[in-house]
């Protein structure tokens, strides 16, 4: 995961095709960002997510299939 002018860019690695849904949070758990879900097929996949409307803080990028979730956290410094 990179967070590079306010762009947070990841791999998502597939080992079945599956859905999944992608959002940005504060640890409160309130949603910031929300992606369209979508349908991944087996395979590496590059997910990019513009971090421009939010301001300085903790946020996490929470990522949630059929079968996990996974957060996990980045900072806005400036």
């Amino acid at each position: 995961m990179q967070l590079n002018e306010r762009r947070l860019k990841m791999t998502v690695e597939a080992e079945r095709a599956m859905s999944i849904e992608i959002a940005i949070k504060q640890g409160d758990g309130k949603e910031w960002i929300r992606l369209d879900d979508r349908h991944l097929e087996i395979g590496s996949h590059a997910v990019e997510i513009d971090c421009a409307s939010l301001t300085t803080g903790r946020y996490y990028v929470w990522l949630k299939t059929p079968y996990q979730e996974y957060s996990r956290y980045f900072e806005i410094t400036e």
